[in-house]
């Protein structure tokens, strides 16, 4: 059985890494509507790829990042990133239970 860290690892890598199939320099073959992150215990370091996607062009509808260990600075770099999106605007967006103040 896979552990759910090697899970995620793997999921980051290949969502991530500029994999030809998904993220190729800003070139997106495929759209991800939804991504839900909760409970895995994630720090602001390990979201950034997250942010670096969202701003060369990823398109999220939802994004579920609860019950982590994310702080408000990661939160301010989400929105700064989120603003620059203006053809696919976030509709749902979950930061609760995290290290925000």
């Amino acid at each position: 059985m896979i552990s759910v860290e090697r899970f995620y690892n793997n999921a980051c890598s290949y969502l991530f890494s500029g994999s030809p199939t998904f993220i190729s320099a800003g070139n997106y073959s495929m759209s991800l509507e939804a991504l839900s992150l909760g409970g895995c215990q994630l720090t602001d370091d390990d979201l950034q790829p997250l942010c670096s996607a969202i701003r060369e062009g990823l398109s999220l509808y939802m994004l579920k990042v609860s019950a982590n260990r994310l702080t408000d600075v990661f939160v301010k770099q989400l929105v700064d990133v989120l603003k620059l999106q203006t053809g696919h605007p976030l509709a749902l967006i979950d930061i609760s239970n995290n290290k925000v103040v």
